[in-house]
């Protein structure tokens, strides 16, 4: 994606964590393959389609989340808990793919 030219400082200086789920430059969605595979909570190492597959099983508050999947109870406190609140938010909807 960066080959033969610079990273943007807004994609370099965040975690991956904090990075929005779509890229910052065009605005194109990210492959689901790839959004799936994305780490959420680096505590506990849990990927996007676990807390997904949580949501989509019936999960829809940070809390039901954590018990499933334990992400947002790692060692930092949770700073993974506002992307979590997204996916909620986007995939309780059913506004997700």
């Amino acid at each position: 994606m960066f080959r033969g030219s610079l990273i943007p400082a807004s994609v370099l200086f965040l975690r991956p964590s904090h990075r929005p789920l779509q890229l910052m430059e065009d605005d194109d969605p990210i492959h689901p393959a790839v959004r799936a595979l994305r780490t959420v909570c680096r505590c506990n190492n849990i990927k996007y389609r676990t807390i997904e597959r949580a949501i989509r099983d019936g999960a829809h508050c940070v809390d039901a989340i954590a018990a499933k999947t334990t992400a947002t109870t790692g060692y930092c406190g949770g700073t993974c808990t506002p992307v979590v609140q997204d996916m909620i938010g986007e995939l309780a909807t059913g506004s997700g793919t």
